[in-house]
């Protein structure tokens, strides 16, 4: 069980909460679909606003598809919240120098949020704010993260596949010897509709021990709290830990993907737990194909 969560991924999830909960008909009683609470949002530094105004975008997004009345409430709410803090971006002093100046960003996000648009144009432009923001991290924020992409032909799939090391090893006992961990984040694509990003944690050498029924392992992210993910071993050797239900994969990636650096504390076989060091700095994954623009019998 979840024990703490970040405060990143607490907003993060409020505002996937909000899709699901506002893609249910509404009838006339109802009000608007509820908006991300900005309100209570206190901006770190460029790699969460960016983090933060695409998951604004794409809740806008999901009011011009489900409930157009609404738009301009979600309009007024992120313009007044984000708009400000992209202009900041420039004069910015915590962050490496910049190449990508805010104008981009700014007409980017404006340019979502222009009235009169479909849904196909709006998705359209949001994934343009997602190519400039993405610049912007890949830019002020470079991370260690390796990206790599493997096509199964046959099956027409890709998968995407975001790995990143530990900045330690585990020294353990033989016939080991020492052990690196990796985290590993993985998107299907198929047929033009990206999944959801799948989280594991895998070590180089070991074994890795929980209980038979499952267990959880601890993980800290920036100055936050402890965080623990329930989960199971999920390889035949005994090296990966995924957590096993939907809602831990949501929050182990948002944890990770809203962090700068990251404690996860995986359990081996004999030698105990091991607390490995990350630099979870930048990562950049596909944007998942929303539930109202996937095809029909998409997944069936």
């Amino acid at each position: 069980m979840i024990k703490k969560i970040t405060y990143a991924s607490a907003m993060l999830l409020a505002a996937c909460i909000s899709f699901s909960v506002s893609a249910a008909p509404k009838t006339a009683v109802n009000k608007c679909p509820a908006a991300m609470d900005v309100d209570s949002v206190e901006i770190r530094d460029g790699q969460q606003l960016m983090i933060l105004t695409k998951a604004a975008l794409e809740n806008y997004e999901m009011a011009v598809a489900k409930d157009a009345k609404c738009v301009s409430i979600y309009r007024d709410t992120y313009r007044a919240k984000y708009l400000p803090e992209l202009k900041k971006l420039d004069a910015s002093t915590s962050e490496p120098v910049v190449k990508l100046k805010s104008a981009p960003l700014l007409a980017a996000f404006e340019n979502v949020m222009q009235p009169g648009l479909d849904i196909k144009e709006t998705d359209s432009r949001v994934n343009a704010y997602y190519a400039v923001a993405n610049a912007y991290l890949e830019t002020a924020m470079p991370g260690k993260w390796k990206v790599s992409e493997d096509s199964d032909e046959m099956g027409g799939e890709k998968t995407y596949l975001y790995t990143l090391e530990s900045e330690d090893v585990a020294k353990l006992s033989p016939p080991y010897k020492q052990a690196k961990a990796t985290i590993l984040v993985m998107q299907k694509e198929k047929a033009g509709v990206i999944s959801d990003p799948k989280i594991m944690y895998y070590v180089s050498e070991g074994q890795l021990t929980l209980p038979v029924e499952g267990g959880e392992i601890a993980a800290k992210y920036d100055d936050d709290g402890i965080s623990r993910y329930d989960g199971t071993i999920c390889s035949d050797d005994n090296r990966a830990f995924c957590p096993d239900l939907a809602i831990y994969q949501l929050f182990a990636y948002l944890d990770v993907r809203s962090s700068h650096k990251a404690i996860i504390e995986l359990p081996f076989y004999i030698d105990g737990p091991y607390q490995y060091h990350f630099k979870t700095t930048g990562l950049i994954t596909r944007r998942t194909t929303p539930d109202y623009l996937l095809p029909k019998n998409a997944g069936k």
